[in-house]
This record gives structure tokens, C-alpha cells and sequence, in this order.
């Protein structure tokens, strides 16, 4: 095993590695995980690999968020033999070592979910962490140096539009700004915490004065949201780089607009439904293969719809709808609410037609290609009258929906010509709210200049775009940031750790997803990701994915593993 320079181990007899993985088994951390998916989410039906699983939507700050944390995670570090602290943004789990004046090692990730979102992001590291924690005390072996254990929520950036900002407030403490951070229609972090509580979270949590001192090292667990691993048949991944977002708020419209009250005589109104995939906007790569991107295939539609009605005289488009969307998540599920009109039956079922082959041709196309869509991805259900969908009219909210369309593809076509150099890129919420629509744009890359360049081309397209109302980009969203190098000595130590135990097989990699574990290493601590392969062809982001008990139980050996060696 390697060690720190200046380091030395301290063998504990009959070989404390293997005392401490006698107690961890991963059919016992995929019950852990199962429970505390169980507050607040939704059974789904079984598989053969997951007799119970659920849809979990704990969404930061929400009661959910704060039931979860009390009555199933603090009791869990209380049971590891850990004293719990809570934080307006989390739990910190405190196992005292032999000398709590050495600087401490800290393990965390997040418990907070997407909506709709799966049983293992982010939770896999917290419950991975306890259960390090619980197999050390029943080893009977005692840490040289303290070790937290912290539970955070807020990485996702679904409650409040602003990603991993417990981590930001934890390592950093949040800036006015960030504390302002919401989504359209929601509160501001400051106002669901109040002044009080705000004050709290402005600091930092860790360094000098701190409720951790400066950190010996930080290291996060975390399942890879992606089938790299799978794919190479690799059962552990080191992460030495994580990828960072540019986000915005585009707006299209700068006027509100009055609702159109008439209703035409031959006219029908129905929703166009598009079966996409959820999946996690940074760590599935572009490409129709990998993405079941429902909101860009609704744009082709509507676009295609719209040039056939080249007058836009026979379509109204109406609200679109992502169903659980989130800024860091490929839409899955888009309903688009359509009225068809007709100036006489005859004319309105000729339109209905030209509107059904539109419709089929697409689908056609979709089964042509190997993609991740079901085999009939594109539908059509009546609405009922009562439900009353709101339109606008057509001379004046069209040309602000054909340049927000036309958006959504262009976003979808930039970041596949830049996929070769790991970039992503990724329209995840849409609303409409008085005519003016307000698009989420999440842009990501290992390589910032990469990145970027491909931003700089989808902010230059949509502003030469010539609609009347073009595309407002505003400043960026708070969580935007710059890709991060880890510390390549505990990647190193991690590497050589697995490899030398056996645990698994191992790989150095990079991550394209956004982790809590980028704010600790930006505040300049030594930080290391470890990665779980992730089963199901690395599916994020949605019930559907997995990661197996087997690679579960790697993960957190690995873990243990690291643990020993920096506290022993």
C-alpha cells in the first residue's frame, strides 16, 4: 500500500483491512439505500435484480430532504458510533480518533434527489460512509485522527436552480447572490431559510474556526452515472478530473402577453407526447444512441409542424412540459399542448392528416435508428375541455416559440459536433409563464476551452436567429463554474490502494458530471473521488438505474480501504 509523503501505517494485528471488510456487505448497503428511498418515493415495479425500488424526489431543503436526514440518516451515525451535528445544509457524523488535533478526514456526498430521480446518487457515498464508519467500531479499531463523516443535501440543482450549493456553502459559505438563487415561481434559499439561518450558511464550515478544521484529506463515493466502467468491464474508477457547468436562464420575449381568449369553431385540442429518457445531463454523452432526449425531439416536431403551417394560421402551440424536469437532467417525458384549427371540417381533417404524417415520419425515423426511445416514441392524447390549456396570439408569441426552438435543436447540434472532445450540452427545463419562455441551459466539458468555444457558438446562433424577440442570456446561473484537477497523489494512493488488496479492478478517469467534491478541491483540500461502476447501461437521473450489490460492496471496501490508510 502507498502512503502520503511523511507518512507511516500502523499495523493493527490480524490485518485490520480484513477485520473491517468482514462488515460490509453490499446486500446490506442496497437495504440501507432501499429504506431511505422509501421516504418520500414512489414504489415502481419490481425487476429481477430489484424485487422494491422507488422514484425518490427529495428535493433540497424540502420536508422530505429534512425527514430523511432525521429519522433515518442521524440515526444511522449514531448507531456507527458516530456524535451527529446538524447544519442547515446537512449532518456531520463524528468518529473521535486517538488525536482529535490532527487535521481530520473527511467523507461526504449528498441525500438530496431530482425529482423523479433513482435510489444510489449521491446516498451510496453518505450510507457508503457510515457503513466505513459502523465496520471500523465493530473491528474494535480506533482511528488515529477524527473522521467525518457528512451528509449533505443541495448538490442537485432541481429545489433552487443552483447546483451543489450545500457543498459551495460548506467549503465556501454562499454570497448574497447565491443566496437569491431559486427557480421561476419558488423561493429564494434565504427566504426558505430565513435571515437567521442564512447568516449560518455565508461561512464556511470547515478551516480555521470552523466546525472542521482544515481537512487531512476529503474523499466522496459516488456510482459513476455512466457505463464507461460497465462498458470496459472495470469494476472501480478513480476520478482525477471533474467537469463543470455553464448554466443559464434563456429567456425568449421581453413583454408579457395577454392569454387568447378565442376559442375557433373547428378546432381540437390534444397534447403531443414524446417518450424520453431522464437521464443525467453531464454524464450521458451526446448522441441518439445515449440520449432519449424528449424535449429536443418535441423542437424537430413543432418546427416541422410549424413550416408545414406556414402561415401559422391552423396551429396554436401552447405550454410544453417536462415531466420531473431539472437543469441537470436529459428530459425524459415532453408533453406539448397543440390546438389544430380549421376554417371548415373539411379543412380542419385535411390539416389533422398532413398533422398525423408529420407525426408518423418522425416516429419512423426514431425506430430506423439504434437510439434509447421506446418503439412508438411519439403519441397523441385528446385533452379534456375542462382542463382549459392557455394560448396566446399567434402574431405575437410565434416568432418568440420558432427562436426557442430552433434554440433547443441548435444546443442539441453544437454539443454533438463537440462530443469528440467530451463536451455536453443540454436544454433541461422549460416554462411559460405570460408568453415569455424561459429555457434551462446546462453546457459541460472536462476541457473549459472546449466548453466554452461550444457555448460561445450557441450564444452566437441564437443571437443572428431573425425573430423579433431573440435569445437573452442574462449572467450565468449560480453553479456554473470551471472544470477541476483532484489531487493526484490521493489518486494515486487510491489506485494503488485497490489494486494492491484486490478489491476490484481499477481505472483513472475523469468525470463529466458536476460532484460535491469539486467545491472541497476548489477551496484547495486534498480531495479523491472513487466511482462504482454503475449496471443498466449507466443510467442516471431515473428509477430505472443500478448499480449491483457486488459493486456496491466494492465501492465502500474501497472506501474503507482509503480510510485506513490516511487514519492509521
Amino acid at each position: 500500500m502507498s502512503v502520503l509523503p511523511g507518512e507511516t501505517i500502523t499495523n493493527f494485528e490480524n490485518d485490520p483491512v480484513q477485520r473491517v471488510f468482514e462488515y460490509i456487505n453490499g446486500s446490506e448497503i442496497e437495504s440501507k439505500l432501499v429504506n431511505l428511498a422509501k421516504i418520500g418515493g414512489v414504489i415502481i415495479d419490481p425487476t429481477l435484480e430489484q424485487p422494491e425500488r422507488y422514484a425518490t424526489s427529495r428535493l433540497a431543503l424540502s420536508p422530505i430532504d429534512l425527514t430523511a436526514r432525521e429519522t433515518y440518516v442521524a440515526p444511522l451515525m449514531e448507531g456507527a458510533g458516530m456524535t451527529v451535528q446538524e447544519h442547515p445544509f446537512g449532518l456531520i457524523g463524528t468518529l473521535e480518533g486517538k488525536n482529535p488535533d490532527l487535521a481530520p478526514l473527511v467523507i461526504f456526498s449528498h441525500t438530496d434527489t431530482v425529482p423523479k430521480g433513482d435510489m444510489y446518487d449521491g446516498v451510496t457515498g453518505v450510507l457508503g460512509g457510515i457503513t466505513v464508519v459502523e465496520a471500523i467500531t465493530k473491528a474494535g479499531l480506533t482511528p488515529k485522527r477524527n473522521i467525518h463523516v457528512v451528509a449533505l443535501t443541495g448538490e442537485e440543482s432541481s429545489a433552487f436552480g443552483f447546483a451543489l450549493f450545500g457543498s459551495r456553502g460548506m467549503w465556501h459559505g454562499l454570497s448574497e447572490r447565491e443566496l437569491d438563487a431559486k427557480i421561476p415561481e419558488g423561493k429564494t434559499i434565504r427566504e426558505t431559510l430565513g435571515e437567521e439561518v442564512s447568516e449560518i450558511v455565508r461561512h464556511p464550515i470547515v478551516g480555521e474556526g470552523g466546525t472542521i478544521p482544515t481537512p487531512h484529506a476529503v474523499v466522496e463515493l459516488h456510482v459513476e452515472q455512466n457505463d464507461t466502467l460497465e462498458k470496459a468491464g472495470i469494476d472501480l474508477g478513480v476520478v482525477e478530473a471533474i467537469a463543470a457547468p455553464i448554466r443559464y436562464d434563456v429567456k425568449f420575449g421581453n413583454q408579457p402577453l395577454e392569454a387568447d381568449l378565442n376559442n375557433p369553431s373547428h378546432s381540437i385540442i390534444f397534447n403531443i407526447k414524446v417518450e424520453g429518457k431522464s437521464d443525467h445531463s453531464g454524464a450521458t454523452p451526446m448522441g441518439l444512441h445515449n440520449r432519449a432526449d424528449g424535449l429536443s425531439e418535441t423542437a424537430k416536431i413543432l418546427l416541422a409542424i410549424l413550416e408545414q403551417d406556414s402561415e401559422l394560421s391552423s396551429v396554436d402551440i401552447g405550454s410544453i412540459k417536462i415531466d420531473g424536469q431539472a437543469l441537470n437532467k436529459v428530459p425524459g417525458l415532453t408533453t406539448t399542448e397543440i390546438r389544430l384549427s380549421g376554417e371548415s371540417q373539411h379543412d380542419f381533417e385535411e390539416r389533422w392528416l398532413a398533422l398525423e404524417k408529420i407525426l408518423e415520419r418522425h416516429n419512423a425515423i426514431l425506430e430506423q435508428e439504434v437510439t434509447r426511445f421506446g418503439s412508438v416514441p411519439i403519441s397523441v392524447e385528446l385533452i379534456d375541455e375542462d382542463s382549459a390549456p392557455q394560448f396566446f396570439k399567434k402574431n405575437e408569441i410565434a416568432a418568440r416559440q420558432k427562436a426557442a426552438l430552433d434554440f433547443i435543436v441548435d444546443v442539441n447540434q453544437v454539443a454533438n459536433l463537440h462530443a469528440s472532445e467530451s463536451v455536453v450540452g443540454t436544454v433541461g427545463t422549460v416554462s411559460t409563464q405570460n408568453g415569455i419562455i424561459s429555457l434551462g441551459l446546462d453546457v459541460r466539458g472536462i476541457d473549459s476551452l472546449s466548453r466554452d468555444k461550444a457555448l460561445h457558438t450557441m450564444k452566437t446562433n441564437a443571437g443572428i436567429l431573425v425573430h423579433p424577440d431573440s435569445a437573452q442570456f442574462g449572467q450565468e446561473l449560480p453553479g456554473s463554474g470551471d472544470p477541476v484537477q483532484l489531487d493526484l497523489t490521493l489518486v494515486d494512493m487510491a489506485k494503488n490502494t485497490i489494486d494492491s488488496l484486490g478489491i476490484g479492478s481499477s481505472m483513472v478517469m475523469n468525470s463529466a458530471a458536476g460532484h460535491d467534491a469539486q467545491n472541497a478541491a476548489k477551496a484547495g483540500h486534498r480531495t479523491v473521488m472513487i466511482f462504482c461502476q454503475s449496471n443498466a447501461g449507466g443510467i442516471a437521473h431515473h428509477p430505472d438505474a443500478y448499480t449491483s450489490p457486488d459493486n456496491l460492496e466494492k465501492g465502500v471496501k474501497a472506501l474503507a480501504a482509503l480510510t485506513l490508510q490516511l487514519t492509521t
